[in-house]
């Protein structure tokens, strides 16, 4: 084994490595500047638009060359907040986290208790619907349809057991919830879903009904 190409190889990228940290000590030197021109005119430390401008160019760059955006955007964003706590020094205010890339996006966090609860109103509204639709398909089939009950009790078994699937899966689904707008989107995804195969039901329901 040659020892000698390694250590060619590692020296190269210590010197690599210090051209590196030269040009990151220059980008660092700048935003310097620009955090007194800010402190000076009264500007915020963060840029959202700019910030998400090099971002892109980083993300582009990195495609380009065969490297990974995402880590990439991940490295670029860690150099950001070295530039941004420099910045926010000068003014005398903390320094926001750029990567947190929505700051004002509050997250609000609910407890097992919250969540347990809406299971529950979530599960209850399942056992209720598919409840309903049992007794509008038995009302269709026996009282309407008396010569066909069982065959449209059997034809409706396949509505109800979508609608008690939908709502269950809601149900399994916000266990896994971790703040209001997680559990929010689920709720959403399931009366949309679940409303839409109660609504067909019904219309089918109310079809054998006037046909009989």
């Amino acid at each position: 084994m040659n020892d000698g190409y390694l250590e060619e190889k590692r020296k190269a990228i210590a010197e690599t490595d210090k051209e590196i940290i030269i040009l990151l000590k220059k980008r660092l030197d700048l935003a310097t500047e620009i955090g007194q021109y800010k402190a000076q005119n009264g500007l915020e430390v963060r840029n959202l638009d700019v910030e998400q401008r090099v971002v892109d160019r980083y993300r582009y760059l990195a495609a380009e060359y065969g490297m990974n955006p995402d880590r990439m955007e991940h490295i670029c964003r860690t150099i950001m907040q070295e530039s941004v706590e420099s910045e926010a020094a000068i003014q005398g205010v903390p320094a926001p986290d750029v990567h947190d890339k929505d700051p004002h996006k509050e997250e609000i966090r609910i407890s097992e208790t919250d969540i347990e609860t809406g299971r529950r109103k979530m599960l209850g509204i399942g056992v209720a619907s598919v409840a309903a639709i049992l007794v509008l398909t038995a009302i269709a089939g026996f009282v309407f349809n008396s010569d066909n009950g069982l065959s449209i009790l059997y034809l409706m078994a396949v509505p109800m057991a979508l609608i008690a699937l939908c709502f269950y899966l809601g149900y399994k689904d916000m266990a896994s919830g971790k703040n209001a707008e997680d559990l929010r989107w689920i709720k959403k995804r399931t009366f949309i879903f679940g409303g839409l195969m109660i609504a067909i039901t019904v219309l089918i329901l109310a079809l054998f009904m006037i046909r009989g």
